[in-house]
């Protein structure tokens, strides 16, 4: 079992100097100590003192206003591993492009508003269909086996920790990330821009 940690650059969903949308993804299980650099900014926005711990940055996802997503290996300036922008032809839809293969992915979300539903994000791999129920289980729907588990922090706390991913199988890895990572985003995305309508509406009293 695979576990990787997911954290936010900020907190603040008001914060004008980082990108709330923006994550991380950290292998917990490393606590490197990084040498000094005055003013500069790591991957979860804060800055390094005289020495920092941290924790490898394994993956690395910058959301753009035009709800495109930018997912990279490493950190802000490493390797893109995929993009992933909304579909042109099928509202609802992401469309995920892996640029070290061939791989393409159309993912599917669908939001449900009656009390005990679950919000559910369907798509296709190697021909086996796949659904993230909310943004808690990766689920293989011939098996019914769940392949990918995120447990979420109830507060985000230091270092801005949004929750834990347990992958059961490394060669799904990247594949369970970054849906999982679409799928936060897209719900992080509403729950913006029901933020923004509410300051909005707010500003004219």
């Amino acid at each position: 079992m695979i576990k990787l940690e997911f954290i936010r650059e900020t907190s603040s969903i008001h914060d004008k100097e980082a990108n709330w949308l923006n994550r991380s993804v950290k292998d917990p299980e490393t606590n490197v100590i990084s040498p000094p650099i005055p003013s500069h900014p790591i991957a979860i926005g804060a800055r390094y003192r005289r020495l920092t711990r941290c924790q490898t940055t394994l993956y690395f996802c910058e959301a753009d206003p035009d709800s495109k997503l930018t997912i990279r290996r490493g950190g802000p300036d490493g390797p893109i591993l995929a993009t992933g922008e909304p579909c042109k032809t099928s509202e609802g839809s992401t469309e995920i492009f892996f640029h070290d293969s061939s791989t393409d992915i159309k993912i599917h979300h669908q939001y449900h508003y009656l009390p005990f539903t679950h919000n559910k994000t369907s798509f296709t791999y190697k021909d086996k269909q796949y659904h993230w129920k909310d943004h808690t289980e990766l689920i293989d729907d011939a098996s019914g086996e769940v392949v990918g588990k995120f447990h979420a922090t109830w507060l985000e706390g230091t270092g801005h920790k949004i929750g834990t991913l347990e992958v059961k199988d490394a060669a799904m890895q990247d594949v369970v990330v970054v849906t999982a990572i679409v799928v936060q985003e897209r719900s992080d995305e509403r729950t913006l821009a029901a933020a923004m309508s509410f300051d909005a509406v707010s500003d004219n009293y």
